[in-house]
């Protein structure tokens, strides 16, 4: 019973972060540093958020807003089209001002594949992304792999 139950506990461990990696070219232009990766439903959209701080004080690397109507276990998503992709990061400079990043540019073409999409709290949302975004031809790409928690 004993060996079953820290099993099952390690696979919980392997399931709740792992698999989480952000990078690509754009790493020149935008910080992808996270903590981790949330995986939140408001309202009718499915949110994947690599998120740096705590608290009020709270960077997103990365966010991944798609509708619900297209986050199905099994789909291969054209970014471009259904996927909005954003970047939320500010920091203070060495004088303690607050200095935000620009956002990411628009995105010229990509691919999300969502291989599991839990839909209540504890569930996991789990996928990969590549993408090229309009102009430098910068790229992002990622991993995730999440349980669904209530949006903070």
């Amino acid at each position: 019973m004993r060996c079953a139950l820290l099993g099952a506990v390690a696979v919980l461990a392997l399931g709740c972060g792992e698999h989480n990696r952000l990078n690509g070219t754009i790493s020149g232009d935008a910080s992808l540093a996270f903590d981790e990766v949330r995986a939140e439903w408001i309202v009718d959209q499915l949110v994947i958020r690599y998120v740096k701080g705590e608290g009020v004080v709270l960077a997103e690397a990365a966010r991944l807003t798609l509708p619900e109507g297209a986050a199905e276990a099994g789909a291969e998503l054209a970014i471009e089209r259904a996927v909005q992709v954003e970047h939320f990061v500010s920091t203070a400079d060495d004088v303690g001002r607050v200095v935000t990043e620009k956002p990411f540019p628009a995105v010229s073409h990509g691919v999300l594949h969502l291989t599991r999409v839990g839909r209540i709290a504890g569930l996991l949302v789990e996928g990969d992304f590549q993408l090229t975004f309009v102009g430098a031809e910068d790229t992002l790409n990622g991993e995730f792999s999440a349980p669904v928690t209530a949006p903070r």
